[in-house]
């Protein structure tokens, strides 16, 4: 499934660089290079130090942001109160870019300044996202980085830091020394904190990690009472998923997932097993379409699975449709018994118009193909389902797609 994330920048306007260095370090923990940024702002004219005009752009290096006005408020500008998104046809350009950054493992973060998607018009650029991936039959999910399911933490503090979060006078909860909290700075929305000192315990709703002079968890919600009464509390783990979930729905910080089309779920992706040099045609000459004389009920990513036996006479089966085939060479050294790329299947018809369709065949209509490393395995007839194995072999991008 295709992952696009969401974000606002409250509280981050002076520790830009401790931000870029933490998103960074959570991408490369998770398998991925580091994200590209979407500045969806009507406005870059804003108080914040480190998001003001183009200050945060320059920070980032080359191709690693862009400023999207399009998917921008309108009315910000107006001074009208409501949200209208400037061209929401732009949500079309936004889910290509992320497809495109999904073969170089690269994911998008499209972000404003709003602390909370909840009624900010990320929330709805978001939507419309999701339905264009729709109209196309493409999975995708579109959740506020981090992301990730609520999980539970322990956090040690002084007498005096654990007092004043208990009375609410804290909202943050710092920690004892300056260096980059890895495993907190990804901490999911809604998570649960224990704050402990001396034998207490306390728990909070916190979210992510933030930088102000030192890291510091937020504080988001506390429960009250006598220490025995909390006592009880913390151990009543379901009473505190439940104020989690709750915490996450008023905020808006659910994940937004897209799993039908057209009536039909979409599951796992399948594999296609093809003859070289076919396989090697899709994956690099070009080839968009596939010939079968029956079509399948299944629309979505496909695992180009190159046969153990290839075709005689390769080069003279690519010369009827190219016109400088491959050399000789370059096709005896063609990968065989394994899955060469990804492409996403997208359509049956029988009256394609490309080069490489055959009459009276089933034209499968393939896009945005991929390659990859080859990967050995076992092919199969007919559309068949990748073992949960195989795919933990498949790069990062190609699991989470």
């Amino acid at each position: 499934m295709l992952t696009l994330f969401t974000w606002g920048y409250w509280g981050w306007g002076n520790a830009t660089h401790e931000l870029i260095r933490a998103v960074d370090a959570t991408e490369r923990d998770r398998g991925f290079k580091p994200p590209v940024f979407f500045d969806i702002r009507a406005s870059r004219s804003v108080r914040a130090r480190g998001f003001r005009d183009d200050a945060f752009e320059q920070l980032l290096p080359k191709g690693r942001y862009r400023w999207f006005p399009r998917l921008g408020n309108a009315r910000i500008k107006t001074h009208e109160s409501g949200i209208k998104i400037a061209d929401p046809f732009a949500a079309k350009i936004l889910l290509e870019e992320a497809v495109k950054y999904a073969r170089d493992s690269r994911r998008i973060i499209f972000f404003c300044a709003c602390e909370f998607p909840v009624n900010c018009h990320r929330h709805v650029v978001a939507r419309l996202v999701l339905d264009e991936a729709k109209r196309i039959g493409l999975r995708v999910r579109v959740v506020e980085w981090p992301g990730g399911p609520v999980s539970r933490k322990t956090l040690d503090v002084t007498d005096s830091i654990f007092d004043a979060v208990r009375r609410g006078v804290r909202t943050n909860v710092p920690f004892d020394n300056r260096f980059l909290p890895r495993d907190q700075v990804s901490l999911p929305w809604g998570s649960i904190l224990d704050v402990e000192s001396c034998g207490r315990s306390f728990p909070v709703l916190t979210g992510p990690a933030r930088f102000k002079a030192q890291w510091q968890l937020p504080v988001y919600g506390r429960w009250v009472g006598s220490d025995s009464q909390v006592s009880e509390q913390r151990l009543a783990a379901s009473g505190l998923r439940a104020d989690s979930e709750d915490f996450c729905k008023r905020n808006g910080f659910c994940p937004l997932e897209n799993l039908s089309h057209g009536g039909r779920v979409y599951a796992q992706p399948k594999a296609l097993t093809i003859r070289q040099p076919w396989a090697h045609a899709v994956v690099h000459l070009g080839k968009d379409v596939e010939n079968r004389s029956w079509r399948a009920n299944y629309k979505g990513l496909v695992l180009i699975h190159a046969s153990a036996r290839p075709e005689r006479d390769p080069r003279e089966l690519l010369a009827l449709y190219m016109a400088q085939p491959p050399s000789p060479e370059t096709l005896d050294r063609l990968p065989t018994g394994c899955i060469v790329g990804v492409a996403d299947l997208f359509d049956y018809v029988r009256d394609s118009g490309s080069k490489w369709a055959i009459k009276r065949q089933w034209h499968w209509l393939l896009r945005n193909v991929r390659p990859i490393r080859p990967v050995p395995c076992a092919g199969r007839l007919g559309l068949w389902t990748p073992s949960a194995a195989l795919m933990r072999k498949m790069p990062a991008w190609v699991r989470n797609y």
